[in-house]
């Protein structure tokens, strides 16, 4: 178990804004391992994950909060454990490359569900491989679906869905959240599986990428163009 932390933790800064928070059991005892043979005790943790950093503290008294690790959003890794029992459903490691103390470190955490797991894992690490495919999705046929009932975004991690956008799937859970990335403007989030129907015609799918592929190839030279302006206003300004 980490040590408290003995440095502060810089959280206010220009360029850093809270992606997720929330509550998650941490699994410790005498020994942690994968394995019932010791007797598993739960502890609540809170979670501060920002773009650039993770803080984990606990909650003590006065709604406030006592960190004590904490690292780079680059150096977090996430696994998710084989099904081994009810005990440890919607459990998942986290692992701090390098914390605060300088040294790896390992996390055994427990979600509420497997939604709110999968959806840790994602803004944990978001680079980490998907369960359908990869980041070349746009060039493979995978699951889509398209917008029947608008959506308004509730948590940061999630997607707000106008009606007849088109997804790729990148992921779902059983219990009815989708992972996906809208083909328009390659944003990323979830969302509930009911606002969206599948599309299973795979002409369809293979269509609706084609005209992805044409508007995003219009819109480059704008873009590449764009980025020039911005070059030659900045030299003209020295």
């Amino acid at each position: 178990m980490p040590s408290p932390l003995t440095q502060s933790v810089p959280i206010i800064s220009h360029s850093r804004w809270l992606l997720k928070q929330g509550e998650l059991q941490q699994m410790s005892g005498p020994k942690t391992s994968r394995t019932l043979r010791t007797k598993k005790l739960f502890r609540e943790i809170y979670l501060f994950l920002f773009n650039d950093l993770l803080v984990i503290c606990r909650q003590i008294p006065g709604d406030k909060y006592q960190v004590f690790d904490s690292a780079p959003r680059g150096l977090l890794r996430v696994e998710e454990l084989e099904d081994q029992g009810q005990t440890l459903a919607n459990v998942f490691i986290l692992r701090l490359l390098e914390n605060a103390d300088d040294r790896e470190a390992t996390y055994m955490l427990k979600a509420s569900s497997q939604s709110e797991m999968k959806r840790w894992m994602t803004s944990l690490a978001p680079n980490r491989r998907t369960k359908f495919v990869s980041f070349t999705s746009r060039l493979l046929d995978c699951p889509q679906v398209q917008c029947v009932h608008p959506y308004m975004a509730q948590q940061p991690d999630e997607l707000t869905l106008d009606l007849a956008d088109i997804l790729n799937i990148l992921d779902k859970t059983e219990d009815g959240w989708i992972f996906g990335e809208r083909l328009h403007d390659q944003e990323r989030g979830w969302f509930p599986s009911n606002m969206t129907e599948e599309i299973l015609n795979p002409k369809i799918r293979s269509q609706n990428l084609k005209e992805c592929f044409r508007v995003h190839k219009m819109d480059d030279p704008q873009r590449s163009q764009n980025r020039d302006r911005r070059k030659l206003g900045s030299r003209n300004r020295q």
